[in-house]
């Protein structure tokens, strides 16, 4: 089991609050993805010149060296501004990237898609999609150049500072931009200001130059006031923006905000090799240190970033980065509140990813309506099965009750489902989102329903489908598919494929039901031992499997870990691309009602 190491610079303001969540964020992904992490405090910033008289102690910089990443909050405060420049929190900032060697500045600019409509640029022109990279050399140019205090010819006082790169620097920032962008969408973008200043002129030899190693990848130049412009006017036209550090600095911060929230983005800042110190680009906030409202995803997308570029855990980063959007659909801190979303605080955004850190599939099983079916037979009975799968990660219930074709009419049928599904509604918890769908056992009996086009609930037109388990199934299936759609519109969704072995190793008919566009769905609950388990994954990769639900059996009766068990080995043998699959099927197929 993999070990990091990770010191924690919490700083100042409300550095130590948001560090907090987002330890528990890694935390919880840490316990998910299967590995351990080890904590270590150092001071920097205000907080370190309080208890030693140097924004940076020599201590901080031994601990970071010997970690395997960096987490830091924020430094700076009203308390400290009237110090010297090289007494001021700020000075750590700038001594640490030295230190460090952390020469290399990610500042990604996304919008999730709930916060689309907060960004200040028109959808028309911003089209709800916003992802820009832009990589800021860091420890060289302005801020680390030679500056001093002298008098003016007129006798004035004046100052001076020095713009100075390097060939070698310039290199180094460059192929990192390149390497970025090829694992994106091939463009690079180098901002400078080469109609005025040298540095700038060099700095554009010197990008051109390196393009030359990376064929693949578009190069063009921008000077940095017209490049201000177009991120306002064109930011789609962005994939990755490499530039010097004072433009880097000025750049990312416009683009933060046309993402729609300062407090919504995460950076990295990375030596050589994989070794980084991961930050929300927002300041300290002393106004509001102490309240718990505080937004604590940039540090927790941090962490995210920190996941990915430092600790080649690219799965839990999509984990981290998938819950945060879940989140924000619900529940927002103060200074991204939007009119029906809940107000949450520091602590309970933490809190809400972690949740959603689990995966985040159906459960679509129709044992958890009372007195419907063979299930349970109280509201409370119901209720503690929902807590157990809860408790599992399950996040969307759909309930979807048998209609016994042959023992009941559609209108009896639909009459006790709604009277079920109220008794239960007002009891289940606000975080749980709720569908209603129905199962039909597809027999000869289901077309002696005239109104059956009234089964579905609400606008969906999805119908979960079990098929008769006969030696006939392949002769029936397609005419009783092609039925539900002609006579009533329906659109079926073919479940319990556990149950259909000899339908699933029949790889025409398999293929004869994608092309009708048929959903196939499997309770993974009910894939046990390892070579039931390993059939599972082979339909997965073969591109059966359109959505994996629970199983209210499986997952709540015997070992509740072999539930856990089966989703986790499909999260590391078929990746996130099908859970996102999956997710994105469920969704389609089922729409939370309105509570």
């Amino acid at each position: 089991m993999d070990n990091f190491q990770i010191t924690l610079l919490k700083g100042d303001g409300i550095g130590p609050e948001i560090v907090d969540e987002a330890v528990k964020v890694l935390n919880k992904t840490a316990d998910k993805f299967g590995f351990t992490v080890d904590y270590d405090e150092a001071l920097m910033g205000g907080c370190a010149i309080d208890a030693t008289g140097e924004p940076l102690p020599q201590e901080t910089i031994d601990k970071c060296k010997a970690s395997d990443s960096v987490l830091l909050g924020a430094v700076g405060g009203p308390k400290w501004d009237n110090l010297p420049g090289s007494k001021r929190p700020e000075a750590g900032l700038l001594g640490i990237r030295g230190a460090l060697g952390l020469f290399a500045n990610l500042r990604p600019s996304v919008i999730f898609e709930p916060l689309q409509g907060d960004s200040p640029i028109k959808d028309e022109i911003i089209g709800g999609q916003l992802d820009i990279m832009i990589v800021r050399e860091l420890t060289g140019g302005i801020y680390f150049g030679k500056r001093g205090r002298t008098t003016a010819e007129d006798g004035s006082p004046a100052a001076w500072d020095t713009e100075m790169y390097s060939v070698p620097e310039i290199e180094r920032i460059a192929r990192v931009a390149f390497e970025m962008a090829m694992k994106r969408n091939k463009k690079v973008t180098s901002v400078d200001k080469a109609n005025v200043l040298e540095s700038s002129r060099l700095w554009r030899e010197t990008v051109i130059r390196i393009a030359e190693e990376y064929p693949e990848v578009e190069l063009n130049h921008l000077y940095v006031d017209n490049c201000a412009m177009q991120l306002v006017r064109n930011p789609r036209q962005f994939d990755v923006i490499v530039t010097s550090n004072i433009f880097g600095d000025i750049l990312s911060d416009e683009a933060s905000m046309i993402a729609g929230s300062i407090g919504m983005l995460a950076s990295a800042s990375l030596a050589d090799g994989k070794f980084g110190l991961y930050e929300p680009i927002h300041g300290s906030a002393p106004d509001i240190a102490g309240k718990g409202i505080a937004n604590p995803l940039a540090t927790i997308l941090s962490v995210a970033m920190m996941l990915r570029y430092s600790l080649d855990k690219g799965e839990a980063a999509d984990a981290i980065e998938n819950a945060v959007n879940e989140t924000l659909k619900k529940y927002r801190t103060p200074d991204i509140y939007a009119e029906g979303m809940t107000k949450v605080s520091t602590c309970e955004m933490g809190d809400k990813v972690c949740e959603f850190i689990q995966e985040m599939f159906y459960d679509m099983h129709s044992h958890l309506l009372p007195e419907m079916d063979d299930g349970s037979k109280s509201v409370e009975q119901s209720l503690e099965l929902i807590d157990k799968l809860r408790a599992q990660g399950v996040k969307k219930l759909c309930f979807t009750p048998h209609f016994y074709t042959n023992e009941e009419s559609i209108n009896s049928f639909l009459a006790r489902r709604e009277e079920s599904v109220n008794k239960l509604l007002p009891h289940i918890p606000d975080d749980v989102e709720v569908c209603i769908g129905a199962e039909v056992y597809v027999t000869r009996y289901l077309f002696n329903n005239k109104d059956l086009s009234g089964i579905c609930y609400g606008d969906s037109r999805y119908i979960l489908c079990e098929f008769p388990f006969d030696s006939h199934f392949s002769d029936h299936t397609m005419d009783y598919i092609y039925r539900l759609r002609g006579n009533y519109s329906l659109k079926p969704v073919l479940t319990h494929i556990e149950r259909y072995r000899h339908l699933m190793e029949d790889e025409g008919l398999v293929e004869d039901l994608l092309d009708e566009d048929m959903i196939i769905q499997t309770n993974v609950g009910a894939f046990r031992g390892f070579s039931q388990k390993r059939r599972l994954l082979k339909y997965i990769k073969r591109g059966y499997i359109d959505i994996v639900g629970t199983d209210c059996h499986s997952a709540t009766r015997g070992n509740p870990d072999e539930y856990m068990t089966t989703i986790n080995l499909i999260k590391e043998k078929c990746g996130q691309e099908f859970v996102d699959h999956i997710i994105k099927t469920s969704e389609e197929i089922f729409s939370p009602i309105k509570r």
